[in-house]
């Protein structure tokens, strides 16, 4: 269910930049501001693939719940720059993957993601001004 609403939610992101235009007689004067919209759902958008993506990336490069994977760029890494004594970023890195991402972490990846995701509706978007898409 949840994928169904973020599909919905998406296509109204894209809907919303489509039509955004610096011409007023799209909508009539009761439809939202669209470009609010897509600027809102943009941040969303950005925040969550940043949350959710995380640990993901982490466990492509090879830190994993069970430590370092064997093989992995992770490995090669450790192998290659600490010669088995890690500290700093890859330590930092080694136990995200294995004990999870801290909520703090979490609320500074949103922050990151959602202000990329800003940074790209804003680069996309037609909307120069905030009054472009008021009705």
């Amino acid at each position: 269910m949840e994928n169904k609403k973020m599909k919905c939610f998406i296509l109204l992101l894209v809907v919303s930049q489509a039509f955004c235009q610096n011409d007023d007689s799209y909508f009539p004067d009761y439809f939202p501001d669209l470009c609010t919209i897509g600027k809102v759902g943009a941040v969303a958008v950005g925040g969550a693939v940043a949350v959710v993506g995380a640990p993901v990336a982490l466990a492509g490069v090879g830190f994993t719940a069970g430590g370092v994977a064997a093989g992995s760029l992770a490995a090669g890494t450790q192998a290659t720059f600490y010669a088995g004594a890690a500290s700093g970023v890859f330590s930092a890195l080694t136990s995200a993957g294995a004990a999870g991402i801290g909520f703090g972490t979490n609320l500074m990846l949103g922050a990151a993601g959602g202000a990329a995701g800003y940074a790209a509706n804003k680069a996309i978007s037609n909307c120069e001004a905030p009054s472009d898409c008021n009705n």
